[in-house]
């Protein structure tokens, strides 16, 4: 490990001894900043411990991240104000977001892929190259090319950019290697500079760098010298390299100029680093070599970068990165050390940067470095074949402080000593010859008693002891054939207490050895003694403050009873096991901390808070951020911060706030599996973790956990999987076509710290139901199928913590919808519809009505030819009446009944009167069809002397007058009952007419008691009379057309009456007349 060197006064003493002119006319001058560095120097000295930074190493391959940086020689870094870094390499340009590299180059329209410089302003990314400057728009990528015209003398002088640099007024000043070119604020082109020239005739500088103090003044750095332009004169001072001048520059190649807190301006020279007096117009050389306490391989400063309210770095060409502290002027060396992957990983630094999370990237010759101060610094350790051959395996089991430097490492290969101060590592000399006996074996742990005895304990081969005064060894091993033998050979821990006795846990039962060592007393499990151990494998043992005994063993926790010499258990209840679902009595390790509250480790329960006060047990475990279940070890630091190893990693733990923070392999550990009692607190308070991979070293107060603002940004978009070029900020709004609607987002909260701690989560609103969590490993939010709309994508990252913040990226995406959906389109269709289905009204209206009067015209024809028709029956019908009638009339005047016969006619004419007046109409109101058929029947009746009787019944709900049958309907059947069926008969007959209403229809029954219909078919066929009734036929004709010319059912139906002895009792008909009202 490389730690901070002195700074030597060598350079002020130079000159005093030297009696240079140049240093007496600046007596006033060096006395003082020899005054300043002899302070600095004791600072130095005082800071000769001061823990290095931890560099986190970037290369072109680089498990870290998902594509390395394009070229390993990083020569330009800028950070963009959306928060992306950007890195310049001798083949590309590199955009990172914390996770994957995005590459530039002339495919991508730069002018030339060796990059040189890099400089933001606003919205554009300026980048110089070998061939030309190129101006990239950062909303959407595009590069615009500019290079040296040959025809135009206002383009810039030459296609080589040094550096590019903008002043107080916003000018933008390039440096090429043949001449100084400004582009005014509101200028779109650039001009040469040509003062320099014009004052010195010097033509043909290669300008490297450029910068303004406070009150305008320029300082410009060339391959020949420094020049200061004064602000409100213009006037231009050159200072160069004067050999006999020991206050002057040492170079005439000015490669870096800065200024610090205090308008102190540092120059990065050929050969060396200088800083200028503005009063004296002087310089003065700090001398790097003293810092790095030996020869430099070159003296050459690369670049200069001032790191906000800290100080100045410092990049050279072979010795690494120097940092000057603001207040103390302390100097510090950081340079590359093969062994340490922490270290830099190339002393050639060709750039410094500061991001705006306070990271300072370090870019070299061979691979990118991050310095996060705020980041966890866990220091890993493991052995390489090149490297750490004293190192004998990568599984650590134990540690023991040898001295203040220097550690005692138990592998499963060997023990082996750590030199904290240098890193490095050495076979364990302890035991000399006996050394051999504990090469290769299973080291376990190891335990120096108060006798300065050495205890290590092995995994099959028993336990050893070491006197170093005597240089005696011991080897203790099971033998049941001995008394007093070690109860078992895998040894598991070592404890002495107050008492000086050696307590040794194996894993089959716990042995005491007294000062005496005469032989070990055993204590093991019985299940018939309550006070016996809980069990016979024995994980951990600790002797509290107050010299009690804690064991944990796998099947609880026992507490050693010294005055009985046997042994209280404590269990968690069963109850709170299955409450918890996760705890277990087999218990890894056990802590007392500073309150006496026992902390044990279990096997897959967790974290358990034991109080033995209450006698109460807590569990924690995964649901309360615990990162696994499996709990190897727990260790207090002086913070009384609690540090747990697991399966899955180191875990903080808080006690007060009662917060777990998590670290894994990300942010440097060995792995993320440890081993059960591998851990130690050093006496200066660093903590040692061992795994199955080496082990990790840390202070506790250097491990922070990052809490600044993340810059959420989305980092590609693609439709259908093609990317697009396009950028996005927050609120900005994104337009789709319908048939766009297969996108995709990338994102990175572009957090540098340990991006892949971070997890994001997504929602689009009005889509998505729930917010969709992401890990950092996949960081792509995908749609598709998304239907026309307004859409609001909310974006969100969390802190390496876990927290949400209260508001992240939000993007509004609007789907168009087809031309054929939009709204103005459905009007459209709407009118047109509406035009469409009006038309088509008005056509169907037309061709209806004129359909109407075709067929009114034909039902007019129907109707007439139906009214012709019942007209021609009615008048068959009236002829057959009429000569049944004067049949009747012409009988009584031949019977000389004058009387009678007069009466008849009478009856006779109203019967007429009303017959021709109803036989021009279809339909008659009931009343007069009734009063007809009654005129008919007392006709009849007088003709055939009163030979029956008739009564007529009409339904009371029957409205005779507004109620319209056709006529002469029921007079046929009447007449048939009454000459074929009463006139046949014996005696007087019953004629019965009936009228009701039957739903819409009107039933009307016409019922007599005469012969019945087959004895007057007989009594015809005996006359001789065969002919059919014209009446009847007539009636059923008329029936007939009004069924075919309407949709309701005129109908007839006759019913023979027959007796209880089976004769013919008589005629019923019945027929349903529709009615018309």
């Amino acid at each position: 490990m490389i730690r901070n060197k002195p700074v030597l006064v060598g350079q002020w003493m130079k000159l005093i001894n030297n009696g240079l002119t140049s240093a007496l006319l600046a007596t006033t001058y060096y006395i003082g900043l020899g005054l300043f560095f002899i302070f600095l120097n004791l600072r130095c000295f005082g800071q000769a411990g001061t823990r290095e930074p931890y560099f986190d190493r970037i290369m072109s391959e680089n498990i870290k991240i998902e594509r390395g940086i394009s070229q390993n020689s990083i020569v330009s870094i800028v950070q963009d104000n959306m928060g992306f870094m950007w890195f310049g390499t001798f083949d590309g340009l590199n955009r990172f977001d914390g996770y994957e590299f995005t590459i530039f180059n002339k495919e991508q329209g730069l002018s030339n892929e060796s990059i040189r410089c890099l400089f933001q302003t606003g919205d554009t990314l300026w980048v110089g190259t070998e061939f030309g400057l190129n101006r990239i728009n950062l909303n959407n990528d595009h590069i615009d090319q500019i290079v040296k015209q040959d025809t135009d003398s206002a383009s810039l002088t030459d296609n080589c950019i040094n550096s590019i640099y903008s002043d107080h007024d916003g000018s933008l000043w390039v440096c090429t290697a043949n001449g100084l070119n400004v582009k005014e604020s509101k200028s779109s082109k650039f001009r040469p500079y040509t003062g320099i020239e014009s004052n010195y005739g010097l033509y043909g500088l290669d300008y490297n760098c450029i910068i303004q103090d406070e009150i305008h003044n320029y300082y410009i750095g060339t391959n020949r010298g420094l020049f200061f332009v004064e602000a409100e004169t213009q006037s231009i001072t050159r200072f160069s390299h004067d050999p006999l001048n020991g206050s002057g520059l040492p170079d005439d190649q000015i490669n870096a100029l800065i200024f610090d807190n205090n308008q102190q301006l540092y120059i990065g020279t050929k050969k060396g680093l200088v800083s200028f007096s503005k009063e004296n117009k002087s310089f003065h050389r700090l001398d790097l070599k003293s810092i790095k306490n030996k020869a430099l391989d070159s003296d050459e400063i690369t670049c200069l970068t001032k790191e906000a309210n800290a100080g100045i770095w410092i990049g050279t060409y072979g010795n690494g990165a120097f940092f000057i502290q603001n207040e103390t002027k302390v100097i510090s060396c950081y340079c590359s050390k093969a062994p340490f992957s922490f270290s830099l990983s190339n002393n050639r630094v060709l750039s410094i940067y500061q991001g705006n999370e306070g990271i300072i990237w370090v870019g070299t010759f061979n691979g990118l470095n991050k310095l996060d101060r705020s980041a966890p610094k866990f220091r890993s350790y493991k052995a390489t074949l090149e490297y750490l051959s004293g190192f004998s395996s990568n599984q650590v089991w134990s540690f023991f402080e040898y001295s203040p430097t220097e550690l005692l490492v138990g592998t499963d290969n060997g023990m082996s000593v750590f030199d904290k101060s240098k890193g490095t590592y050495r076979q364990s000399d302890l035991f000399n010859g006996p050394q051999v006996g504990l090469l290769n074996k299973q080291i376990r742990c190891i335990f120096k008693d108060d006798t300065d005895n050495y205890w290590i304990g092995t995994h099959h081969n028993g336990l050893y002891r070491y006197d170093p005064r005597t240089g005696q060894h011991w080897n203790y091993c099971n033998n049941p054939e001995v008394e007093g033998s070690i109860s078992d050979n895998f040894i598991l821990d070592i404890v002495e207490d107050l008492q000086g006795r050696i307590w040794v846990a194996t894993g089959n039962g716990l042995n005491r050895i007294d000062k005496n060592r005469k032989g070990f007393i055993q204590y093991f499990y019985n299940d018939s003694d309550v006070n016996a151990l809980a069990d016979n494998k024995i994980f951990d043992l600790n002797v509290n403050r107050n010299g009690q005994l804690w064991l944990s063993t796998a099947n609880g926790l026992a507490m050693y009873n010294e005055k009985s010499n046997d042994f209280t258990t404590f269990k968690i209840p069963s109850a709170c096991i299955e409450e918890n679902k996760t705890g277990t009595n087999n218990f890894y390790s056990v802590l007392e901390d500073h309150e006496g509250i026992i902390w044990l480790g279990s096997k897959g329960g967790g974290l358990v808070r034991f109080d033995r006060d209450k006698n109460e047990f807590t569990i924690l475990s995964m649901k309360d951020g615990l990162p696994d279940n499996v709990v190897y070890l727990v260790l207090e630091d002086r913070f009384n911060d609690l540090w747990v190893t697991t399966n899955w990693g180191l875990s903080r733990y808080d006690p007060v706030s009662q917060v777990f923070t998590n670290f894994d392999v990300t942010d440097g550990l060995q792995c993320n599996e440890f081993n059960w009692n591998a851990g130690l607190i050093a006496s200066d308070g660093e903590i040692f973790v061992g795994g199955m991979n080496g082990f990790n070293a840390f202070y506790p107060e250097e491990i922070k956990t990052h809490s600044g603002k993340q810059s959420i940004q989305i980092t590609s978009f693609k439709k259908f999987n093609i990317p697009q070029k396009q950028t996005f900020h927050d609120g900005d709004t994104l337009l789709l076509n319908h048939d766009d609607n297969f996108f995709s987002f990338g994102f990175s909260a572009l957090d540098f710290t340990n991006p892949s701690k971070n997890s994001y989560r997504y929602q689009l609103g009005n889509y998505d139901t729930k917010w969709i969590e992401k890990k950092a490993e996949n960081r792509v939010a995908e749609y598709t199928r998304v239907p026309p709309g307004t859409y609001q994508f909310r974006l969100m990252a969390s802190t390496v913590g876990g927290k949400w913040p209260e508001k992240g990226m939000t993007l509004t995406i609007i789907i168009t919808p087809p031309w054929y959906s939009t709204w103005y389109f459905r009007i459209l269709v709407v009118i047109l519809t509406g035009v469409l289905f009006y038309a088509a009204i008005v056509i169907r209206m037309r061709l209806i009505k004129k359909k109407h009067e075709t067929e009114k015209q034909y039902f007019a024809i129907e109707k007439k030819l139906y009214q012709l028709e019942q007209k021609a029956l009615q008048l068959q019908m009236n002829p057959h009446f009429l000569f049944n009638s004067l049949n009747s009339i012409q009988g009584l005047i031949l019977g000389n009944e004058i009387d009678g016969a007069i009466h008849y006619l009478s009856k006779f004419s109203q019967l007429m009167r009303r017959t021709l007046s109803n036989s021009s109409e279809s339909f008659v109101p009931l009343q007069d069809e009734i009063n007809v058929l009654k005129l008919y029947i007392e006709l009849e009746s007088l003709r055939f002397a009163d030979r029956f009787d008739f009564k007529i019944e009409i339904d009371p709900k029957i409205d005779q007058e507004f109620i319209e049958i056709p006529p002469m309907i029921l007079q046929p059947y009447v007449e048939n009952a009454i000459v074929h069926g009463l006139l046949n008969r014996k005696g007087k007959g019953q004629l019965l007419i009936e009228l009701m209403l039957d739903d819409r229809k009107l039933r009307c029954v016409i019922q007599d008691d005469g012969v019945g219909r087959k004895r007057a078919t007989e009594i015809r066929q005996e006359s001789g009379i065969e002919r059919k009734s014209k009446g009847m036929s007539i009636t059923s004709e008329r029936l007939a057309i009004l069924n075919q010319f309407s949709n309701d059912i005129y109908s007839v139906k006759i019913i023979d009456l027959f007796d209880d002895l089976g004769n013919a009792s008589g005629t019923r008909v019945e027929v349903d007349v529709i009615m018309k009202i």
